[in-house]
């Protein structure tokens, strides 16, 4: 019975090729989609987790009344956890996690390698596997180091590295430090990345001090004796460390330190090292609820196609009960077809899901693969929503069709009954699916029109044929000024400056009490942060930054290299004044006994020096180094437009004859900014790839769905050009009901959408407005998609012979 229900559904399914590759199409499309979002999230969701002990360890944050807010902890902590709470087995700190320059003996094999400086403890408490040697005891040695296995590689290839000897120069060329282990590469979900560890001992002394509880260089994790809430640590933690931090004098509140287990601090927001979408729950959610109506589209249009269909199969019932078939084998045959269709969507969706990996993986910036783990991952992700299909889309033949009295349904009665009774269900699905299109159009729409914004937006400064030249950080002020009158020696290059802080590259952030840097200050704010850069007399005329009041610096006032500060005007403001009343206030930054007084010169008006999701914030601008805090220098130049490439030679040229041995790096000024926006960018296309996907889905269903209306209405049609109707009148006919759905799919839709790229619009600083004008251009382009997918078929049927239709049975 089995083999004879799969040679009628094969047989049938061969009858109709064109609904068989439309609905697993259809089908599989659908579930590719929420396949490859779903290994996504997964892979996002596995960070940390193939630690042994992860349910018990924890890392902390801090935060400061300065502003400050990360990962970033002081060398005690970890000492006074493991003393005063008794929760907290082992702790232990690292340092670093960025690239430095690893050397091998005499050979000067170079290599940038990721280096951090950690304790003994580290490798008991993590699972990086060893591959040779004891970890823990390499690091238990002043001159100890471990490497993982591809960085051995990198350095000895094949030979035995252990108790070979490596330097890294950061901490002294004197230091011979040798190999005592090598451990697997670190899995790329893990938020600790290394390819050396060292000894934390190599700070030195007087940055490791147990008092040194100012000092937030490094990070500090736990494993507590059993698996515990995180604020219940956070409180325990803060009555440990109520004695070491106290308010001070200016009555700011002390630091505050939370506790995050480790599984959870890749997606908590604090961790620095996230990129793009990679880090950030909100994309999870965005992602996924993106993929689920996607595939939801294709569910629907799978059973709303079934339904519309299997009205065509009532003689076929009826034909079968008169030869004494019985309800339950007609329920098993209906519903075995169905199935054996949702299957073959499922294998397609797999054959689509590995053909679309490699261009998945670019967009989204990962490297997953679709092993055996995730094909049964896979299987058990869809396999349900299959079965629940399959069962949706056979229901209504299985148990509706079934149930007719095969003379009513032989005489044709039957048949006009489920013409009409599945109507409203058929129109029902047809508006869930353009209510999700029209909210992924919309969506589509918002994001494109917000990414121009923010790409053409006038940043304040001039940033075309800008090239900043990184310095090396042994440069010191004579070099810095001899490289740079190199660079003016070529016509190409028109002005050049040097800097340690320019738009992009504000990495610095000083908070003082308004009346420590100017006693005429006028806030009630108890602290303002302020960002410093180091300048040189040409920074403001190479990017044309305009001056809102006052001037800038000028070689004519000596004075300004010691006193001199030009604010920005959110700076001003932050103060109390206007542009015009900051200009010749006395001014002192940052409010420290070794820093002279001065006054404000003059103030630019506000230039962009980040991303526009923040705000401007209050600049200054000084001539004077400051040791204290200042950044790593570059060199930015603007160039001739018609000779880049000879500037860029010459620059080349100029920066080997002042660094012999330093490598010669640039970028563009534009292109950073280009790179803020790089999430954005990746968005429009996610969201225009599963739009386009959600449209061809829904379109498909509709095609046939209008195919199946012309074929039902073939008599009237012929009736009504009989009687006079033209093919206008005909084509309106048809399209009325379809058109209709989609102006009420539209009217569902734009305040759902609006809704939510409203929400999205708020991470924005500087944003559009959602107008009628994005609300007309997506309806325009919804209608006019429905328009070209009916049109054919309204018009095939208006075209047709009148004749051949009255004869139509």
């Amino acid at each position: 019975m089995l083999k004879n229900y799969l040679t009628l559904a094969i047989r049938r399914l061969k009858r109709q090729p064109g609904y068989t590759f439309i609905n697993v199409a259809g089908l599989a499309v659908g579930m590719a989609c929420c396949l490859l979002i779903g290994l996504y999230v997964k892979d996002e969701l596995s960070f940390d987790r193939f630690h042994e002990h992860v349910d018990r360890l924890v890392t902390f944050s801090h935060e400061s009344a300065f502003g400050g807010f990360g990962l970033s902890t002081p060398y005690p902590l970890a000492g006074a956890m493991e003393a005063t709470l008794p929760e907290v087995e082992h702790a232990v700190r690292t340092w670093g996690g960025f690239e430095m320059d690893v050397l091998r003996g005499e050979e000067q094999r170079r290599g940038e390698e990721v280096v951090i400086l950690t304790e003994p403890s580290f490798f008991r408490m993590f699972s990086f596997s060893a591959v040779a040697g004891d970890a823990a005891s390499a690091l238990s040695r002043p001159d100890g180091i471990v490497l993982t296995e591809s960085t051995a590689r990198t350095f000895f290839g094949e030979e035995n590295p252990i108790g070979r000897t490596l330097r890294i120069p950061r901490f002294g060329d004197e230091r011979i430090l040798t190999v005592g282990a090598v451990v697997a590469d670190v899995p790329a979900n893990s938020t600790i990345r290394f390819d050396v560890a060292a000894p934390l001992a190599l700070m030195g002394e007087d940055v490791i001090r147990e008092d040194a509880w100012g000092s937030f260089m490094y990070r500090t994790y736990a494993l507590t004796t059993r698996p515990m809430d995180a604020d219940v640590l956070d409180e325990k933690l803060a009555g440990a460390l109520a004695q070491h931090f106290r308010r001070t004098e200016s009555e700011r509140d002390p630091p505050t330190f939370k506790a995050y287990p480790l599984a959870s601090v890749y997606l908590s927001g604090v961790y620095g090292v996230a990129e793009g979408f990679k880090g950030q729950y909100r994309y999870l959610y965005i992602f996924g609820s993106v993929a689920f109506f996607v595939l939801l589209i294709a569910a629907v249009n799978y059973v709303n196609l079934a339904t519309v269909l299997a009205t065509q199969r009532a003689r076929e019932v009826g034909m079968r009960k008169a030869l004494g078939a019985r309800y339950g084998q007609l329920v098993r045959q209906f519903l075995g077809e169905s199935m054996l269709l949702s299957l073959a969507a499922l294998a397609a969706a797999l054959l689509l899901t590995a053909v679309a990996l490699p261009a998945f993986n670019r967009l989204f910036e990962k490297n997953l693969v679709l092993g055996i783990g995730n094909v049964a991952f896979a299987l058990a992700l869809l396999g349900a929503f299959v079965v629940l299909v399959a069962m949706a889309a056979g229901a209504y033949p299985a148990f509706v069709l079934s149930r007719f009295r095969p003379t009513a349904v032989l005489r044709g009665a039957g048949m006009t009954a489920t013409s009409s009774s599945g109507g409203l269900l058929r129109k029902g699905l047809v508006l869930c699916q353009f209510t999700i299109s029209v909210v992924l159009i919309f969506g589509t729409a918002i994001i494109y029109t917000q990414l121009d914004y923010i790409q053409n937006k006038d940043l304040g400064f001039d940033g075309d044929q800008v090239v900043v030249v990184s310095l090396p950080g042994s440069f010191a002020e004579p070099g810095r000024e001899s490289f740079k009158q190199l660079a003016l020696g070529d016509a190409g290059v028109l002005r050049a400056s040097v800097a340690d802080g320019l738009p992009s590259t504000f990495g610095i952030t000083i908070s003082n009490v308004p009346g420590d840097i100017s006693p005429e200050a006028r806030t009630e704010r108890e602290i303002v942060s302020l960002k410093p850069a180091v300048v040189d007399v040409d920074f403001i005329e190479t990017l044309d930054i305009q001056i809102a009041a006052g001037r800038g610096f000028s070689h004519s006032f000596p004075a300004d290299l010691t006193r001199g500060y030009v604010l920005n005007e959110s700076a001003a403001r932050a103060l109390g004044w206007s542009p015009e009343e900051a200009v010749g206030k006395p001014f002192r930054f940052p409010a420290r006994d070794d820093v002279p007084d001065g006054e404000v010169v003059g103030v630019v008006e506000n230039f962009h020096i980040a991303s526009l999701h923040n705000a401007i914030d209050p600049i200054v601008l000084q001539l004077r180094p400051d040791d204290n805090w200042s950044a790593p220098y570059v060199l930015v130049a603007k160039l001739a437009p018609d000779r880049i490439r000879g500037a860029l030679d010459h620059l080349e040229r100029a920066f080997a004859r002042v660094a012999p041995d330093e490598a010669f790096e640039y970028e563009f000024l534009d292109d950073r900014f280009d790179a803020m926006y790089r999430t954005e960018q990746q968005l429009s296309r996610i969201f225009t790839t599963f739009a386009v996907l959600a449209i061809l889905i829904a379109c498909m269903g509709l095609f046939v769905l209008a195919a199946f209306t012309a074929q039902r209405r073939t008599k009237e049609i012929g009736i009504r050009k009989v009687l006079g109707a033209t093919v206008s009148n005909i084509v309106g006919l048809l399209s009325k009901d379809f058109l209709t759905l989609v102006g009420i799919a539209f009217v569902v839709a734009a305040p759902v959408a609006y809704f939510f790229m409203n929400r999205w619009l708020e991470d924005f600083a500087y944003r559009i407005e959602i107008g009628p004008g994005i609300f007309l251009l997506v309806g325009m382009i919804a209608f006019l998609i429905a328009v070209a997918t009916v049109s054919y078929q309204s018009v095939k049927a208006a075209l047709a012979d009148p004749a051949k239709s009255l004869r139509h049975e």
